[in-house]
């Protein structure tokens, strides 16, 4: 019960106090850079970033009510990666001049600003062997000291795609995720696979029937959907059987398929017995099922 009370404790104490400094005017990275738990909860072992980490949910409660946007104008329009990062190389004095002050950071210690010297000048000259090998090597190092293993995992994935190379994992709905997917999600994952751009210019109208599959019932007639368009069909007279006296069929009682259910019928409602009236002898008068005795 105190594992219970104590988890409820903590993400209610993150949320409660992410908002309170929300308020106060903080960005997520403000607000997640010194956030610490009271000792009750800094102190269980079941509250330690073994999955996540405070920093990162800090950061998402703080982005579910504000979004990304931090609240400084420069954040409006910045540049992209790329474009951003060449400028600041630029300003820096060219990739080696990083690549050297970021090893300076590096070995004091302040390995996430090594790591952002270091990002801006794999995306200036992604063919730098020197960037790219002093970047996978802080991502290792920072890898090793993460606690929870998401940032652990991320790190080191990083650091053998500096190395290595990126391979991309093949984009497959086929096999079993189709059939666990409903019409709608099958749909929505059919869209989201169009390349707009190059399909803005062809119009193109795709029609889809779908079947709602039902249990087959051989007795049971097929029911056709009306088409306007269509001629009515002519009904046709059955031929009658010449080994069957077409009076005694005609007479015959119509017999249930096998297999199909009784009708439903109302049960009939009970006749009183006839007494005669007089005195001494009781009289019965039914009314709604109820039976009454008047004396």
């Amino acid at each position: 019960m105190k594992f219970v009370s104590q988890q409820r404790d903590l993400y209610a104490y993150l949320h409660d106090q992410t908002l309170r400094r929300l308020n106060r005017g903080d960005t997520g990275i403000e607000i997640a850079e010194d956030f610490t738990l009271p000792p009750e909860l800094e102190n269980a072992w079941h509250a330690r970033g073994y999955y996540g980490s405070v920093s990162h949910n800090v950061k998402a409660i703080y982005q579910r009510y504000l979004g990304w946007f931090d609240g400084h104008p420069t954040s409006l329009w910045q540049h992209p990666p790329q474009a951003l990062a060449t400028r600041y190389v630029d300003v820096l004095g060219g990739v080696p001049a990083v690549v050297d002050k970021a090893q300076e950071y590096a070995e004091a210690g302040d390995l996430r600003f090594a790591a952002e010297l270091l990002k801006h000048a794999v995306f200036a000259d992604q063919d730098s062997s020197a960037a790219r090998q002093a970047l996978a090597d802080v991502y290792q190092r920072l890898g090793y000291g993460a606690e929870n293993p998401t940032w652990r995992n991320f790190y080191l994935v990083g650091a053998l795609e500096l190395r290595k190379g990126i391979t991309p994992p093949p984009l497959d709905i086929g096999g079993g995720m189709t059939a666990a997917l409903t019409v709608e999600q099958l749909f929505d994952s059919l869209a989201i696979r169009v390349d707009g751009p190059r399909a803005a210019a062809d119009p193109l109208t795709i029609v889809v029937a779908l079947h709602r599959p039902r249990h087959h019932d051989p007795h049971r007639p097929v029911q056709r959907r009306a088409d306007p368009d269509r001629e009515p069909d002519v009904p046709r007279r059955r031929r009658p059987d010449p080994h069957v006296d077409q009076g005694t069929a005609a007479r015959a009682p119509v017999r249930r398929p096998p297999g199909r259910p009784r009708p439903h019928r109302r049960p009939r409602r009970a006749q009183a017995p006839a007494h005669p009236a007089g005195p001494g002898r009781p009289r019965l008068r039914h009314r709604h099922a109820v039976t009454t005795v008047d004396h």
